[in-house]
């Protein structure tokens, strides 16, 4: 027998499977091995593609390029077999299947009817969800993508009128089936620069909903049914789809355009692009025919300050590595499962929780980013107490680098944080609910001056400041040392009132400058006011009050405590005149 140092290299597949050869078939094995090179070396390809096995170390080039496509053929061409007439999966099953057909149930022609069009079917098979209905046609095929989501494989990707189906590349089967229709109210599609790899590429994101549905991992359930369960339909339900490609893939693939029903279904077209083509254009195509807006990132929006050429950050969500992405439309977390938070889903800034994204950094070389979601939508007849924060996400770990660019993102769309657009009517919840028209912000952003006494004090706002805001901040911080002189020199609550209402710049009087103003006035004579109109009587609201007089206030306390100023010249005046 001869053994695998008399054959080539690249020929040790033929070499191997002949040493299992009987003894008594020698000879046969023999006259094998003495075939020509080119003979041996076209067995050696078709034990390789049979066998799922790599192209030679010898192969051409042309060979290389091509055997992906050659080895898929081969692998139809085998199952094809296999499921046959006298393929062996039929010898195995046949006689079984003959038992089903010869008892069958009384009413088991309706139900091997009902069956057939639910079931996912042998590979080929044009029942169920397997085969596109007549009204589905389908549009555009990415072949051989690998996904992160739904699953960490391989599929062909094809674009259907109202579906987005994910189709076993060997088999073409029909695994996943997705509905356009969920894309409609809240999808987004990204197209995002691969990160944290060292060849350039391309990641898309598609998803239903900003907020991910919880995974629900099923316990119990083998492989084997796994595998005959029907192809799984998210219909009405979240999904996300999640894949990658080479920005210049070093291989040829193939998209297949397929022809409009009107042209004929099966004109459809292959195009088979030569490696180093871009793919950039190829998926912009793509996503052009999702019914979504598609975001991508841009330089002019935030730029990564630790990367020369990256625009998302990596950060640590609890133990996994992640990326932040920041659009002009909200921040992006591209993960295992990619959640997004749009400005308007942001919380509004106050004084008590901060900013809507803040960081926290203890050493500077690292920061903490938090990022705040609006709370749901509350009774406004219900008390302070049931309101709900808004749920924090916190993203660890950040290079302390990115806190500047941070920071410039978020000055820059403060203003927009939290504000809706009533131009749409009804807007969507973060869970894509209906969300309840909120009559209280629209009030108060159209306030007029003789409100703005009862406004939030606070510089993170998610409201832009109006001129009368910006003259009274001036005016308290002009005047805030001549109260607090006043307040240490005098100590008359009077005369402090009186400045902190100057100092507001409602009027020259302590009286104008009480917050009442002619607005209340009409106010009380109306009746009480309306928690759904006046900013005053929303949950969390109180009177701002100005510096200065917060520092006459102060002056006056510690006059008492220490006993100095204008109280404690009195006395001591009081007691000369009783010792004289």
């Amino acid at each position: 027998m001869a053994s695998s140092q008399d054959t080539k290299p690249a020929a040790f597949y033929l070499t191997a499977l002949l040493d299992t050869i009987p003894f008594e078939e020698n000879t046969s094995q023999n006259s094998l091995l003495a075939l020509h090179p080119s003979q041996s070396q076209t067995i050696e390809y078709l034990l390789r593609l049979v066998t799922n096995a790599p192209y030679p170390p010898d192969a051409t080039p042309f060979v290389c390029e091509s055997w992906q496509s050659w080895q898929s053929s081969a692998q139809t061409a085998v199952r094809a077999l296999l499921d046959g007439p006298h393929g062996w999966n039929n010898q195995i099953h046949g006689s079984e299947s003959q038992k089903r057909k010869r008892a069958p149930s009384p009413d088991g022609s309706a139900k091997k009817a009902k069956a057939d069009a639910d079931s996912n079917g042998p590979a080929g098979s044009t029942s169920g969800a397997t085969s596109p209905a007549a009204d589905d046609p389908p549009i555009i095929t990415l072949h051989s993508i690998s996904t992160s989501a739904p699953a960490r494989k391989r599929y062909d990707i094809t674009l259907h009128a109202h579906t987005l189906r994910l189709a076993n590349p060997t088999t073409h089967t029909t695994e996943t089936v997705m509905p356009l229709s969920s894309l409609e109210s809240q999808g987004r599609a990204f197209l995002l620069p691969t990160r944290g790899k060292a060849k350039k590429g391309w990641t898309v994101a598609i998803v239903s909903a900003d907020i991910p549905e919880r995974e629900v991992k099923g316990k119990g359930k083998s492989a084997a049914a796994a595998a005959a369960s029907p192809p799984a339909t998210t219909d009405k339900e979240q999904f996300q789809l999640i894949f990658s490609i080479d920005a210049e893939p070093t291989a040829p693939f193939s998209i297949t355009t397929h022809a409009p029903p009107a042209k004929g279904a099966s004109q459809s077209e292959a195009t088979r692009h030569p490696k180093g083509t871009p793919t950039h254009p190829l998926l912009l195509d793509f996503l052009s025919h999702l019914p979504c807006s598609l975001l991508e990132p841009s330089p002019q929006v935030f730029k990564s300050s630790a990367s020369a050429d990256a625009m998302g950050i990596a950060a640590y969500k609890g133990a996994k590595e992640e990326t932040l992405w920041f659009f002009k439309e909200g921040v992006l977390n591209e993960g295992k499962r990619c959640e997004f938070w749009s400005l308007q889903d942001l919380d509004m800034s106050s004084e008590e929780a901060g900013d809507a994204v803040r960081l926290l950094s203890a050493t500077g070389r690292t920061c903490s980013v938090f990022i705040r979601r609006k709370p749901p939508p509350i009774d406004v007849d219900s008390d302070e107490d049931d309101q709900e924060p808004g749920e924090e996400t916190e993203f660890a770990m950040i290079d302390g680098r990115e806190q500047e660019g941070i920071r410039e993102w978020v000055r820059r769309y403060r203003p927009l944080f939290g504000r809706t657009d009533k131009s749409k009517g009804k807007d969507k919840a973060p869970n894509g609910a209906p969300q309840a028209q909120d009559d209280g912000d629209d009030t108060m952003r159209d306030s007029d001056e003789d409100d703005s006494d009862f406004e939030v004090s606070d510089q993170g706002s998610g409201f832009p400041s109006s001129s009368s805001d910006s003259d009274s901040d001036s005016e308290s911080g002009s005047g805030s040392g001549s109260g607090s002189g006043s307040g240490s020199e005098e100590g008359s609550g009077d005369e402090g009132g009186s400045e902190a209402g100057s100092d507001d710049g409602e009027g020259e009087e302590g009286g104008e400058g009480s917050g009442s103003g002619p607005g209340s006035a009409e106010e009380d004579e109306e009746g009480p006011l309306d928690p759904a109109h006046h900013p005053l009587m929303r949950p969390g609201a109180m009177p701002r009050m100005s510096k200065s007089a917060m520092d006459a206030a102060v002056g006056m306390v510690m006059d008492d405590l220490l006993g100095t100023g204008k109280s404690a010249a009195r006395e001591d005046s009081e007691e000369d005149e009783l010792d004289e």
